[in-house]
């Protein structure tokens, strides 16, 4: 991904007056990935690299770096939400989040660029353009939208057996072990079920789903890589109940599947579950919320069941 930044640098490139701003967002991620990517999850650098490719390089890729000033960061900030708001109308405040990413993103290129002396001063910096004000999202999912999330998974269950159901088997499943146990999706949609795959190719071990254990889990590696192995080597675990041990069994699972809830390629889990969890709110009549806010959702209702802190 990070390849289709830019054309290859050169070292006539290394200059603030003739590097561009997609020359340094390609040096910046590879000395990032280098020097600090056994800290940083694939899925965070991944992330970070989609930022240049889908807003800070068609905007500004071409210019370059002295060209860059205050002004040329206002516009940016201010054109990226419109660029949200036109690939997702229903956004609201996702646009001004991605606008400030991008800007903090650009921020720790140039402060990048600081370091190695290719330019005098950094524009991006948030003293000089302010980042937008983000709004905490504070929706919580009630006991009645739980009910009515219930019916519009019953619903969607109930019509598997038509030609076109709504809804496969596996994101039913998926969402419905999220909301039982308050994981995050990537926690437990790469999880495997097959145990000659716990190891990785480098042999790392990877999310492994254990449903024949007194306490089915699934076992997290640690998001940071490497740091703080020693004290906690084994990563995290997702502790899975009866309901969710249930749901994971009942998912179909072909020849040659290994993750739990497994995606449309031969050996890939189910990978967006955004859009079933869309069509899941509109047929329960509730208002669109991202697809996280059922981790918030279920630790605040532990708690009110007095769950200890330890286990939420």
């Amino acid at each position: 991904m990070r390849a289709k930044l830019a054309e290859t640098v050169g070292p006539q490139a290394l200059r603030g007056r003739t590097m561009t701003v997609s020359q340094l967002g390609e040096l910046y991620l590879k000395d990032l990935e280098a020097t600090r990517g056994s800290r940083r999850s694939e899925l965070t650098l991944a992330g970070y690299a989609e930022l240049w490719e889908n807003h800070l390089v068609p905007l500004i890729g071409t210019l370059k770096l002295e060209q860059v000033t205050p002004d040329t960061v206002r516009e940016v900030k201010m054109a990226i939400p419109q660029r949200v708001k036109a690939r997702f109308p229903n956004a609201s405040y996702r646009g001004q989040t991605v606008a400030n990413r991008a800007a903090q993103q650009a921020d720790a290129a140039w402060n990048f660029a600081l370091r190695m002396e290719w330019v005098p001063r950094n524009p991006w910096s948030g003293r000089i353009v302010r980042r937008y004000e983000e709004e905490p999202d504070e929706h919580l999912l009630t006991a009645e939208d739980y009910a009515a999330l219930g019916r519009a998974l019953r619903e969607a269950e109930a019509a598997l057996g038509r030609p076109r159901p709504p809804l496969p088997m596996r994101s039913i499943a998926a969402i419905r072990v999220l909301l039982v146990t308050g994981a995050r999706p990537g926690e437990i949609t790469p999880a495997v079920i097959s145990p000659e795959f716990r190891l990785g190719p480098d042999g790392s071990e990877l999310h492994f789903c254990d449903l024949d254990t007194r306490f089915p889990t699934i076992r997290v590696p640690r998001a940071k890589g490497d740091r703080g192995a020693i004290k906690r080597p084994l990563g995290r675990l997702v502790f899975l109940p009866s309901a969710a041990v249930e749901t994971i069994r009942a998912v179909p699972h072909s020849d040659g599947s290994i993750h739990a809830f497994p995606g449309d390629l031969p050996g890939e889990p189910i990978r967006r579950l955004e859009k079933a969890w869309g069509h899941l709110l509109e047929t329960a009549g509730l208002p669109h919320v991202p697809l996280k806010t059922t981790r918030p959702s279920w630790r605040t209702h532990a708690a009110d069941c007095d769950i200890p802190p330890e286990h939420v």
